[in-house]
């Protein structure tokens, strides 16, 4: 008798030992932990500047800083996550965000990347402007208030994505030519030149850009010109500067074949002939 208790005994302890460690297993899995990069810029990398993600209850889940080239990346654990999160850039008196929902808070992600620059901040403030309550936002929400506000300021079939999440954003840096900028911090550089010529914030332009449904990358030969001359600025040679700006229309449109491109890359090199000829007309 005295044998069998101790046997019941035994397999009890080696039931609440296993029972702890598939506890602490789970423990470890509910833990793991997400991370959040991207390139905060406005056109140049906004290098150094303060990096602040909040969850939709305006708790801080991380603070740090971008380095050299406008890059960041945080760790947080996943149970901390609590969609959407507000990934804020500052530096002096600049500052934009990016508003990021996710599907589902219970489906664990590994990687989210997330920049921050001049669109994702319009989209973020028009995301406010909409909603009352940040925590009601999904994914596909956010995507299509983004998606329309995009196709408005640059072209039909231009996604958010593009700006937003997108792998491979490279940002200009002020000095250092020897970093080549993708084609999307390049759009965000000419949009920030046509602001300046203009006199109005970078804000401000974006917003009457959008009402006016302006479509700026395939509807302005005009802006066209002036975007490849800051790509051939920032040493982009021919080459890139067409597969760059197909790219972004291909991914984004599949409807759009190389015909379209190349009508659109002539009528930007008649709007740079007219441009030069009223230059030296004057």
């Amino acid at each position: 008798m005295n044998a069998i208790k101790t046997i019941i005994a035994g397999a009890t302890l080696t039931m609440l030992f296993l029972g702890c460690s598939e506890t602490n297993d789970a423990t470890k899995v509910s833990n793991q932990l997400v991370s959040i990069e991207g390139v905060a810029a406005t056109g140049y990398a906004m290098t150094h500047s303060n990096i602040r993600i909040e969850d939709a209850q305006g708790n801080v889940l991380y603070q740090g800083e971008t380095d050299s080239v406008g890059k960041y990346q945080a760790k947080i654990e996943q149970q901390a996550l609590l969609f959407p999160i507000v990934v804020s850039a500052n530096q002096g008196d600049i500052s934009w965000e990016n508003i990021v929902a996710q599907n589902s808070d219970s489906e664990f992600v590994a990687g989210i990347v997330a920049h921050v620059n001049p669109i994702t901040g319009m989209i973020a403030e028009t995301l406010r402007l909409r909603t009352q309550n940040l925590a009601e936002l999904t994914k596909q929400v956010c995507d299509s208030i983004g998606n329309e506000s995009v196709e408005a300021l640059l072209g039909e079939g231009v996604q958010y994505a593009t700006f937003a999440y997108k792998n491979g954003y490279v940002a200009a840096v002020m000095g250092d030519t020897t970093i080549i900028p993708s084609a999307e911090d390049m759009i965000i550089h000419t949009l920030g030149e046509r602001a300046l010529a203009s006199g109005i914030t970078m804000q401000s332009f974006l917003k009457e850009q959008v009402q006016q449904k302006a479509q700026l990358l395939i509807g302005d030969s005009l802006f066209q010109y002036e975007l490849k001359q800051q790509m051939q600025q920032f040493k982009m040679d021919s080459s890139s500067i067409e597969s760059g700006l197909e790219g972004i229309m291909e991914h984004n449109q599949g409807s759009l074949d190389s015909t379209q491109v190349k009508t659109q890359q002539e009528s930007s090199d008649s709007a740079s002939e007219n441009y030069q000829d009223s230059n030296q007309g004057v």
